[in-house]
């Protein structure tokens, strides 16, 4: 071997032994000799799960009522300026509920404001046989030199003060109260707190009824310029207590309203639901018990309950159902219930409240 073979040997042996040295630089996973390594690579994976909705349970009551012959009427009237424009709807709101009484009922009814410092009207009530003319010729006589909002405390001025008030009111028949007024309740004297205005309206006669037709809920109004501060915040209280109606000073009919609230000294047939409900969902529960499918049905064309077998007075009528859809204009809220089998009988009987 010459010198020149014997340096091109050298220079091979050098460059394999540097090559080894490089690839053992690169760590210790890799090896000459064909050795291999197994990498393990975590990955997450989404999975997507369908969630059930569960509807909303619904319960509506009412009490049933007695048969009465006769009964009194109140409306408690805001005078102020702002009301002028609702006359008219005022006038035909009185026509519907004296319209909408039973003919053999014996009713009186008569108007105040809402002016707890101003004389009331020394007017003889309406009786069966007036009309609307009357009532507008009764409205006209309130004063309209206005000094407040404060209904609570001129219906209590009324009824306890006022010595022609004694002369027609009956203190043993059924009293309806309305309360009519676009601002919210200001009563500072007799009815600080509403729980007082109601625990004394409540112990006033055998049977109190209470209604009013005031500035709603933001959400629910349908006012076109709105003042959310005029909302009837302590009318809706002293109202929802009563359980009795809730009626829009904007909406340009208070007739079907009014004629509600009048049923409520009526005995009650046939009770129309608020929301629409999963027909087999329903359940009607009579002072706390199931009430027979055969004493009841229900109509779907018209969302009602029609009572075959009516309950009978001081009866706590309770409807439950699962909601299908909801009334228009209120908000849904998310439903506490998980139950899967939500529309079965014996779940609404369960989780009725």
């Amino acid at each position: 071997m010459d010198f020149k073979e014997s340096l091109l040997v050298i220079v091979l042996i050098i460059c394999a032994w540097t090559g080894m040295l490089l690839l053992n630089a690169c760590g210790s996973e890799f090896y000459i000799g064909g050795a291999t390594e197994t990498i393990t690579v975590e990955k997450e994976v989404i999975v997507e799960k369908e969630v059930e909705v569960i509807p909303e349970i619904w319960v509506e009551t009412f009490t049933q009522v007695g048969i009465y012959d006769d009964v009194d009427i109140l409306w408690v009237v805001d005078r102020s300026c702002s009301m002028n424009s609702h006359d008219a709807k005022l006038v035909d709101g009185i026509t519907a509920m004296v319209g909408a009484l039973p003919p053999d009922v014996q009713w009186r009814l008569s108007i105040i404001s809402t002016d707890d410092r101003e004389p009331q009207p020394q007017n003889f009530p309406l009786v069966p046989g007036d009309v609307a003319q009357d009532a507008l010729d009764m409205l006209y006589t309130l004063n309209t030199r206005h000094n407040g909002e404060k209904g609570f405390d001129a219906l209590y001025n009324y009824m306890t003060y006022d010595s022609y008030a004694h002369t027609w009111l009956r203190s043993d028949v059924p009293l309806l109260v309305v309360f009519v007024s676009d601002e919210d309740e200001q009563s500072t004297v007799n009815f600080v707190n509403v729980t007082d205005f109601n625990l004394w309206y409540d112990h006033l006669r055998p049977q109190t009824f209470l209604a009013s037709i005031i500035n709603v809920e933001p959400t629910e109004t349908l006012c076109t310029s709105y003042n959310a501060s005029y909302a009837g915040y302590r009318y809706m209280q002293a109202t929802n207590y009563f359980g009795g109606n809730i009626i829009d000073i904007c909406n340009t009919d208070w007739s079907q309203g009014v004629e509600e609230a009048t049923s409520e000294i009526e005995i009650i047939e046939e009770w129309e639901l608020y929301h629409t409900p999963i027909p087999e969902s329903i359940v009607v529960f009579v002072n706390e018990h199931p009430y027979d499918i055969s004493n009841w049905h229900y109509d779907e064309p018209t969302n009602t309950i029609m009572f075959d077998m009516l309950p009978v007075e001081g009866d706590l009528v309770e409807m439950a159902y699962a909601i299908d859809a909801y009334a228009f204009g209120y908000i849904a809220r998310a439903a506490p219930y998980t139950a899967a089998d939500f529309s079965s009988l014996d779940y609404l009987v369960k989780n009725k409240l």
